[in-house]
């Protein structure tokens, strides 16, 4: 039997790989553009967003969102987080999917967040985001 809701087909020009920002600070990834002009997009396509472990994360939030938009770079969110907190042994690796609603326009990109000043310096740590089908 097919494995046909397992999200596991990846266009390699739908990934993006940036490192975390800064602390206070914010990173964009990639726009993506799904190239659909009217209609909804299906209902079996989502993104997945990972950040890779940071010891370096001792306090604060890093927060991974989703963004929509009819024209680029998109500028609302999609009401898609990921909330990362840091501890005194850093953060683990945190990967999440989130299917997108059929009404998500057009433009799609992620971005970090970091909290505040005291999240530490994350620089050095990896996140990516990748639209799965």
């Amino acid at each position: 039997m097919s494995n046909e809701f397992g999200h596991n087909l990846i266009d390699s020009n739908f990934l993006a790989t940036s490192t975390c920002p800064a602390a206070g600070g914010t990173t964009s990834l990639t726009t993506w553009d799904l190239d659909r002009s009217t209609g909804q997009i299906p209902d079996n396509i989502g993104v997945s967003l990972k950040i890779d472990a940071a010891a370096e994360h001792t306090a604060g939030n890093l927060t991974l969102e989703l963004l929509h938009g009819a024209s680029s770079p998109p500028t609302t969110a999609l009401g898609v987080q990921n909330v990362v907190a840091g501890g005194s042994a850093g953060s683990a690796e945190t990967e999440r999917f989130h299917r997108l609603p059929q009404d998500t326009l057009r433009y799609v990109r992620a971005r970090v967040v970091s909290s505040s000043a005291s999240d530490g310096d994350c620089t050095g740590v990896s996140v990516t985001a990748k639209l799965q089908f």
